[in-house]
């Protein structure tokens, strides 16, 4: 586990990101246990953007180890301290800007932790910190739940778009003299039954249409990019353009494409709620921290965005 692990709104991101993993002996002292906070102690752009930002140790089955980049939480009084308040406290810009102030380096800066011990904040009482979290960990909750169904639909709609117009699952039925399944009558018309084509070329193709096939092409562009020399940061047109792509005729994309825009539509809306889901958080949470805003009054907010 390492800093490109973090998300730069709080959390991991295991998913996106590659975990080494380690086989050797290491001191017990190093094992982290599930519910651990970590914080960020070393950013390498020059804003120190990242420095600071928590995480939790999920309870996965995996087992994870302390990094010298990154500094462990320790709550030395649980009757005082709701470890959940302060992953939230971490996350706020004056606890960043003020281990960005006194960070040493200048492309990598470097914190420690008693700079972080050194950060004066406003410590409610216990069950207000309770409170607190449950009302900032319920848009959280939230907002990750839109996540995995959008990861959900995704994939869904890239499974069909693959056995549709790449592995033409519904031609070979045909050929076999089976039904398309999950396919009715009509739609499974659609589809070309001849052995003699072999690739269709529209001059136009829909846009739902395009995005899943590149999605679906999206590795074999990405080696592509590697075996031309120019890095993996940039798609040249050249090769985006040369790329083909098998698509029936735009008449019967149009029909076909409804199946796949009600997808893509659930997971725009998903999305548009989780960014106004993020700036509710966002802008609650200083004035939950602060004693600005009542907690009643920020539930209320939330139970309306839900």
């Amino acid at each position: 586990m390492a800093v490109g692990n973090f998300r730069y709104t709080g959390g991991f991101r295991f998913k996106e990101t590659a975990i080494k993993e380690y086989r050797g002996e290491y001191p017990p002292e190093y094992e982290l246990r599930p519910g651990d906070i970590l914080l960020v102690m070393t950013c390498q752009t020059a804003g120190g953007e990242i420095l600071g930002i928590p995480a939790q140790i999920p309870d996965d089955g995996r087992t994870y180890l302390h990094n010298q980049r990154l500094g462990k939480v320790v709550v030395r009084a649980p009757e005082a301290v709701y470890p959940r308040f302060l992953y939230w406290l971490f996350l706020t810009r004056e606890f960043n800007r003020e281990l960005f102030a006194s960070a040493t380096g200048t492309k990598i800066v470097h914190t420690a932790p008693s700079r972080m011990e050194a950060f004066r904040f406003r410590l409610p009482s216990v069950t207000q910190q309770r409170y607190i979290a449950g009302v900032l960990d319920a848009l959280d909750d939230k907002i990750e739940l839109n996540r995995k169904m959008n990861e959900t639909l995704e994939a869904m709609a890239r499974a069909l778009f693959k056995s549709w117009f790449v592995d033409f699952d519904p031609v070979r039925a045909k050929m076999a003299g089976r039904a398309p399944f999950g396919m009715d009558a009509t739609t499974a018309g659609l589809f070309t039954f001849n052995q003699d084509v072999k690739a269709l070329v529209p001059r136009y193709i829909v846009p739902s249409l395009l995005l899943l096939a590149l999605l679906d092409a999206q590795a074999e562009l990405l080696l592509k990019v590697e075996s031309s020399g120019h890095g993996t940061g940039k798609l040249p047109s050249e090769i985006l353009l040369a790329h083909p792509i098998t698509m029936p005729p735009v008449d019967v994309q149009h029909r076909l494409s409804a199946t796949f825009d009600t997808l893509l539509d659930r997971i725009a809306l998903a999305r548009q709620e989780s960014r106004t889901l993020a700036e509710l958080r966002d802008l609650l949470l200083p004035k939950l921290l602060s004693g600005e805003l009542r907690i009643r009054e920020a539930e209320k907010a939330v139970e309306a965005a839900l």
